[in-house]
């Protein structure tokens, strides 16, 4: 319906470390928890990316810890600290990322995501444009897909909505209106039942770990490139 992808724009954006009078947790630590936003949130942002426009080819990133300390006592929940920094928890992993990348289609794009951006919730959006039109999706409004496509008249150009529904699966087994609407905690029930289909049938399954290990990959890019200032090419191995 777009044609050839030429572009991917992504972001991911959630507001639960835009406070400094928070606490800091064992998800701050990169000893404990590894990466920041990047393992808690832009692992989906690209398994979105990689899922509509292929293989990543190379990054070239950005990171930044927007507050090197948090000041809550989160009833228990803070960190351990020393004597100098009482009531405080480091924070040791990133809270914002941003990426150029590259794919191996001749695909550009960029990637932005904040775990302190204030008023998001679960902002996962993205869009993806292509020689014929271009494709957006914006998960605080996760039953509606809008379409642009070239070509038609032009007193009539814009946006068409599409509003989920029951032609698409499995949409019709939990509504059989149009337009009225799944909500987040409907999604996971769609992945369980996914994954325990998968498993009885000894069927093929989507993400898989070779598909997860992609997305480990990129995460990781990002996150070596953000400290070295450098674009990381990505293992010919990566599908």
């Amino acid at each position: 319906a777009i044609g050839r992808p030429i572009h991917f724009r992504g972001i991911f954006d959630e507001d639960y470390m835009a406070d400094p009078s928070l606490p800091g947790t064992w998800r701050s630590l990169r000893r404990e928890a590894g990466l920041g936003v990047l393992g808690d949130m832009g692992c989906h942002l690209v398994a979105a990316a990689l899922y509509l426009a292929g293989p990543i080819e190379s990054v070239l990133a950005d990171t930044r810890i927007v507050y090197p300390r948090h000041y809550g006592d989160g009833d228990g929940a803070s960190v351990p600290t020393g004597p100098d920094d009482s009531g405080s928890a480091p924070i040791e992993n990133e809270d914002v990322a941003t990426a150029l990348v590259r794919f191996a289609s001749g695909c550009d794009g960029s990637l932005a995501m904040s775990r302190s951006a204030w008023g998001r919730k679960n902002r996962l959006a993205w869009e993806i444009h292509g020689d014929a039109g271009m494709l957006a999706f914006d998960q605080e409004r996760m039953n509606e897909l809008a379409l642009y496509q070239a070509g038609g008249p032009v007193a009539e150009a814009g946006f068409k909505t599409i509003l989920t529904g029951a032609a698409h699966p499995p949409y019709g087994e939990f509504v059989p209106a149009p337009g009225h609407g799944l909500g987040f905690n409907d999604q996971k029930v769609i992945e369980v039942r996914h994954l325990l289909t998968g498993i009885a049938g000894n069927a093929p399954i989507h993400p898989d770990f070779a598909a997860a290990l992609d997305v480990e990959r990129v995460i990781y890019a990002i996150d070596e490139s953000g400290r070295s200032g450098t674009r990381i090419r990505l293992p010919s191995a990566l599908r």
